[in-house]
């Protein structure tokens, strides 16, 4: 038995993520989207949190951790505002798509995750386009 879930997290999620058609064209990233990043992609990327026995020699774990998710959308022109929205669009994707299916694909065994926690916005420009980065947190509590 895995000692963790973060890696089944991350597999079911980049699973799910990439049959909903609202993902369709974007890069979709286990790890780091290199060496060739897209204009638009979401990355999987660290996670940070506790493990700790769940029930004494019984092999068993309560995990808690943020899965850092990192979303990127660029526009060619002025338009900051439409890749801003567009970040936006991703992260609700996410969120939904977490809320419908709390527990990864069972990833979490009898736990749940919900996208919350810190977040931050990076909007970014240059004379030939704007780009939105937006970083976010999906919780996760496991019980295996």
């Amino acid at each position: 038995m895995a000692t963790s879930t973060v890696p089944a997290l991350k597999k079911n999620l980049l699973a799910s993520l990439v049959a909903l058609p609202g993902f369709t064209g974007v890069q979709l990233s286990y790890g780091a989207p290199l060496p060739n990043p897209a204009r638009e992609y979401v990355w999987l990327g660290d996670v940070e949190g506790d493990d700790v026995p769940a029930a004494l020699g019984r092999n068993r774990h309560a995990e808690t951790y943020n899965l850092t998710v990192i979303i990127q959308a660029v526009k060619p022109g002025t338009d900051q505002e439409g890749a801003t929205e567009r970040a936006y669009a991703f992260r609700d994707l996410i969120d939904t798509q977490i809320r419908s299916d709390i527990t990864v694909g069972g990833a979490l065994g009898s736990g749940w995750a919900y996208v919350a926690g810190h977040f931050k916005l990076e909007e970014l420009a240059s004379d030939t386009q704007r780009g939105a980065l937006l970083t976010i947190e999906v919780a996760c509590e496991a019980r295996t």
